[in-house]
């Protein structure tokens, strides 16, 4: 199936905040309990010993960066969170992690992100919202910056996989929102009473689906990008679940950490 090349409806700037909120909430929720890129992340990023300052791209909800950040507190040195749409459950969020986590209220794009703040910049479950330019254009920046940068997504193009959980997605988000932190009225009012979020979750969990990058198209977009020779770029998936789930990545990492980074005590 050929990838489809349009915006989810939580993504698009006309969607009103309390239902991108209502969706990134809730994709925030599965991801911390699936636990979906633990062994990735200790695999490609924690895995060197040295403590790491971490700037999360497209962060969405950020509940998942409360939970990160928790999981491998001993590896990670700063941590900052940015997105496009800036979500109003941030504060929320803040004052429950403290100053662990900094939360970026101005509207960034990853480029722009990139090249604003040092460290090794992640984006999860986001890479199938970028066109192939533009995927090679944050590659870019991230060279010509010094960024390290690794990007993850667990959206897969194998419609007769995914069918069935494409199916169940709506009843998934019934069943499940009231456990969704942090709790919202609101979110509730658009799921039960005005069931708007269940539809658009039902929805834009299609488009995701069909616009996920497969292992080749992916090593298609890195293929030719110059690098200095002491970063090393690559792209790879994770199989999961019995090859149920495929976590595809791309990692653009230094051969050798620069002088002042920091080490772990």
């Amino acid at each position: 199936m050929k990838r489809l090349k349009c915006k989810e409806i939580h993504e698009s700037s006309w969607c009103p905040a309390v239902l991108r909120d209502g969706i990134t909430d809730f994709l925030g929720f599965f991801t911390v309990h699936s636990r979906f890129y633990d062994s990735l992340l200790q695999k490609l990023l924690f895995s060197s010993g040295r403590k790491i300052d971490i700037v999360n791209d497209c962060a969405g909800s950020g509940w998942y960066d409360w939970a990160l950040f928790s999981r491998f507190r001993q590896q990670i040195g700063s941590y900052k969170v940015t997105d496009l749409y800036p979500s109003s459950r941030w504060k929320e969020l803040k004052v429950s992690v403290g100053k662990d986590i900094d939360f970026v209220s101005e509207s960034m794009d990853i480029k722009k992100s990139i090249k604003t703040f040092p460290g090794v910049h992640i984006m999860f479950s986001a890479l199938h919202h970028f066109e192939a330019d533009e995927i090679r254009e944050m590659i870019t920046a991230a060279i010509e910056n010094k960024r390290e940068l690794l990007i993850c997504d667990y959206s897969q193009r194998r419609m007769f996989i995914e069918l069935l959980p494409l199916l169940l997605s709506p009843l998934m988000f019934l069943l499940l929102s009231p456990l969704v932190y942090p709790f919202s009225w609101r979110r509730l009012l658009f799921t039960y009473v005005i069931p708007i979020l269940p539809l658009i979750f039902l929805v834009d969990s299609a488009i995701s689906r069909m616009k996920a990058y497969t292992l080749g198209e992916l090593q298609e977009i890195i293929h030719g990008i110059e690098t200095d020779d002491d970063i090393k770029i690559e792209c790879g998936v994770e199989k999961r679940y019995f090859n149920v789930i495929n976590i595809h990545w791309i990692l653009l990492k230094k051969q050798k950490p620069n002088k002042g980074e920091k080490n772990e005590q």
